[in-house]
């Protein structure tokens, strides 16, 4: 049997393959189901938890985390912060998440005023491939980084903003207060 793919529903043509070949709209409806964030004009508002101390936030299927190491930031010991974007799937359904170049993350570090002082991308390139992370239920990606401490200064607040670029719902912060 062939199926055949209108250009909205090439983005979801994997799960169709995974789920052998039913009807695209149900596959579809299916996706939409494991994504709330997928924009569909019948899709219903996902709101979001606040976000606490380790920048943990919720959606009906996904859990977003960001872990910001050392916990204490001593400039004169600490030259680069690790920094951990892991996401949970806590849904019973595949989730598979469409990224239009090859980057997947992105961190940033800002004054409480919005300055972006430090872009973890800046130095680095992407290709402009589209690409696909799938996650399976009760499974978890996760993606490690270190990103400079240069910009910062002893005794001010930043805020170390982390998020995947496709995706809106998936950011978080931590605020740091480095030491001397």
């Amino acid at each position: 049997m062939r199926c055949r793919f209108s250009p909205v529903l090439k983005i979801i043509a994997v799960a169709v393959a995974l789920t052998g070949c039913t009807t695209t709209s149900k596959v579809a409806r299916d996706i939409y189901h494991a994504l709330p964030f997928v924009k569909e004009s019948k899709a219903k508002t996902v709101e979001l938890s606040a976000i606490d101390a380790d920048a943990t936030v919720r959606t009906k299927n996904i859990t977003y985390r960001l872990k910001v190491t050392p916990d204490v930031v001593k400039l004169s010991e600490t030259r680069q912060l690790t920094v951990k974007l892991r996401l949970d799937n806590t849904s019973s359904r595949f989730i598979q998440l469409a990224f239009p170049t090859s980057q997947r993350i992105e961190i940033l570090i800002r004054t409480l005023d919005g300055k972006v002082l430090t872009q973890w991308s800046e130095d680095r390139s992407f290709t402009p491939d589209i690409g696909y992370v799938g996650i399976n239920p009760g499974e978890y990606v996760e993606y490690e980084t270190t990103i400079s401490t240069r910009d910062l200064e002893a005794g001010k607040s930043y805020s170390v903003y982390g998020f995947f670029p496709n995706f809106e719902e998936l950011k978080g912060e931590k605020i740091i207060t480095p030491e001397a």
